[in-house]
């Protein structure tokens, strides 16, 4: 398995409740992307893929959606709040759906995947997304009873079918089977319970 990383910036500013005092005003950042995409294979120029490529997927995310907006107002987040996970999931989301277009059509088709992005608020923290990842617990049994709450579903329940269906999450409706479907899947509602 190979994997290749790009960073990128933007400014935006957003807007959070129920996290934190300070984090409930208004207030920006100047954000730090890393996006990492994943293959099996090299192609005969013994390349995984054109670092241009990747750089030309993430910088139509960032740079013509996010940079220099305030993100509680863009379409993607007008039912969800624009916290670092949510923006890290939207980049993955979008920046698949590039490649994807890139790739129709050639031998990279359906090969080059996104592993994971970091969303970096501040020097010191960032929210990493692994879509289609079998994920280890990072996250207590609390945070993840506080975000079933939040979101007003049984996320583990739905993962069960293969989706979750999430009425007000914006960019989460009918979310397929990724990595933050699996990071609830262990969650047992019907005892409400962690094993």
């Amino acid at each position: 398995m190979f994997e290749l990383k790009v960073k990128t910036r933007f400014a935006g500013a957003h807007q959070l409740t129920m996290v934190g005092k300070k984090c409930e005003n208004l207030h920006g950042h100047n954000w730090k992307v890393e996006v990492c995409v994943k293959g099996e294979t090299l192609n005969t120029a013994g390349v995984l893929a054109d670092f241009g490529d990747i750089k030309k997927a993430v910088r139509q995310v960032v740079d013509s959606e996010l940079d220099h907006t305030f993100l509680n107002e863009l379409p993607a987040f007008a039912s969800c709040q624009p916290s670092s996970e949510r923006i890290a999931v939207y980049i993955a989301q979008r920046v698949q759906e590039f490649l994807d277009q890139y790739h129709s059509g050639t031998d990279l088709e359906g090969k080059i995947t996104v592993s994971r992005v970091m969303a970096w608020e501040s020097d010191d923290a960032c929210a990493i997304y692994y879509p289609q990842a079998d994920l280890p617990r990072y996250i207590s049994a609390k945070e993840h009873i506080h975000f079933n709450a939040k979101m007003g579903v049984g996320m583990a329940d739905s993962c069960q079918k293969r989706t979750i269906s999430c009425p007000d999450a914006g960019f989460f409706k009918n979310f397929p089977k990724t990595g933050i479907c699996r990071l609830f899947s262990f969650f047992d509602l019907s005892s409400g319970k962690f094993p």
